[in-house]
Formats: C-alpha cells, structure tokens, sequence
C-alpha cells in the first residue's frame, strides 16, 4: 500500500527524484516536458470541471455547436428513411429500432452548468491552494477531491453528476 502512495508521488516531486524512478519503472529516462506533465495532471484531476468551464468560456464557438446538432439530426432522420426501405425487417423490429432512435440524446458541447459562474464557485468553495511546491498543492487538491466524494455519499441526490459528460475538449460519439 505505501509503495503505491510513493510511486503516485514521484512524477510531482523534483527531477532528480522524477529521473530515478523512471529508470527503475520504466529502465529509461522519460523525457516529457514539465509543462505537459502538468497539463496532463490537471484535466485529469479535481480541475478539470474548472478547466472544461474555462475553455467553453473563451474558446468554444456556440455556431459550431448549432452546426454539429444540425448533422446529428440530419444522420438521425436519413436512418429512419432508409429504415424504411427495408423490406427485410418486419414491422415489429423496424418499430423498436425507430423507438430506439428516436430516444437519442444528443450531448453536444458542453452542459451549461459550466458556464454558470455561481455553480463553479460553489464546487470549489472548499478548495484551498496554499503553498508554493507543486508537490504540495497537488496533495491539498487530492485531499479536497478525496472530501468531496465523500461528502456525495450519503445525499439523496447528487448535485451534478460531472463525470456523466465528456469533456467538452474531447471529440467522441456514444449512445
């Protein structure tokens, strides 16, 4: 158990300490810049809601998005036509697939909590970055995301369920 406490540590410690555990995990020296290294760590923390609400605020273009659900309806519609044409099917199947299609959902963008100023400040009231070592933070924003998750468990209703949505950063389609 404490190895694993020790080697999660490693990449937020020096490079010196970075570089000997390379070459006994990995039998080389990685080469990543510090930068991406950071980068990765945060959008796949506790700051990644922050960092999705930061891009859609400055970066996500609302006429692409309306573009993007127009070809979603479009495919979604040309599938029900061709459905149609298949004599194949018999009408009891072609109904269930037309009742399947019809319930899709299309989450396209981002969800609008993330634009909402006063849900964000509320997320991470609690979150307290002092310190100066990157070591440091990262731990106090381990912790933080450690209480959040408990303070999930016993409610009746989660407040919002972050984890539900792709990244509005991230290219993917799912049903």
């Amino acid at each position: 158990m404490m190895w694993r406490v020790v080697h999660a540590s490693f990449p937020l410690l020096s490079e010196y300490w970075r570089t000997i555990a390379d070459i006994h995990t990995l039998g080389v020296v990685s080469e990543v810049p510090r930068w991406r290294q950071c980068i990765s760590t945060l959008s796949k923390s506790a700051l990644e809601v922050a960092l999705n609400s930061y891009y859609v605020r400055h970066y996500f273009n609302e006429e692409n998005k309306e573009a993007v659900l127009k070809i979603a309806e479009y495919i979604q519609r040309e599938f029900l036509n061709i459905l149609e044409t298949k004599e194949w099917l018999d009408e009891n199947i072609k109904e269930q697939i037309k009742g399947k299609a019809n319930a899709t959902t299309y989450n396209i963008g981002y969800q609008k909590e993330l634009v909402n100023e006063t849900i964000m400040s509320q997320l991470y009231s609690n979150l307290i970055l002092d310190g100066k070592s990157y070591f440091k933070k990262t731990l106090q924003l381990r912790k933080w995301q450690t209480d959040y998750s408990f303070s999930q468990l016993r409610r009746n209703e989660v407040e919002i369920e972050w984890d539900k949505y792709l990244s509005p950063t991230t290219v993917n389609s799912a049903y």
